[in-house]
């Protein structure tokens, strides 16, 4: 071999990823896997629309999406791109996951548990309610679209991520 050769690659991989070929399996991609695969890529970009805005009458609001909100926020967040990649992952066939159907059950269960806690406890906890009580309403705490759309989102992906699991194991 010549100095002027590039070395051959190991066999099983080939370097760069083939983008048609993936391009294909996204399409062919039929009921649940499909659902997971939308359903992931919605809630993802969820996360970076407002979760929760704080109003101040006579100043303004403020809002933070799902990575600013530290804890739930956060975990959820970190769910849905997790639930994301397992359905890219497991369609493009890179990884070979004995029990994939159940992998996504339980991480779309943990991006629906994680939304749900973080739609039904506001940031703050209590000092946030007694806030908006002290104040007379002057501030204001609400849940914003993203946290609405994050919420519908993860139910579908639970659902898409139930029927994968059913179809598996019948």
């Amino acid at each position: 071999m010549g100095m002027d050769q590039p070395p051959t690659p190991p066999a099983g991989g080939s370097g760069a990823p083939d983008w048609g070929d993936m391009k294909n399996k996204v399409a062919a991609a039929q009921g649940p896997d499909r659902m997971l695969l939308i359903a992931g890529l919605v809630f993802l970009v969820s996360t970076f629309l407002p979760w929760y805005r704080v109003t101040v009458r006579g100043f303004g609001s403020a809002s933070d999406n799902a990575w600013g909100l530290g804890g739930l926020g956060v975990l959820a967040a970190l769910f849905g791109v997790a639930a994301f990649g397992v359905a890219v992952a497991g369609l493009s066939g890179a990884v070979k996951v004995p029990s994939a159907a159940l992998l996504s059950l339980g991480i779309a269960g943990g991006t629906l548990l994680f939304t749900l806690l973080r739609f039904l406890f506001k940031p703050g906890g209590d000092a946030a309610a007694s806030i908006s009580i002290l104040t007379a309403g002057a501030i204001k705490i609400t849940r914003g679209i993203g946290l609405w759309i994050g919420l519908v989102v993860a139910i579908v992906m639970t659902a898409a991520a139930y029927q994968k699991y059913k179809a598996a194991s019948a």
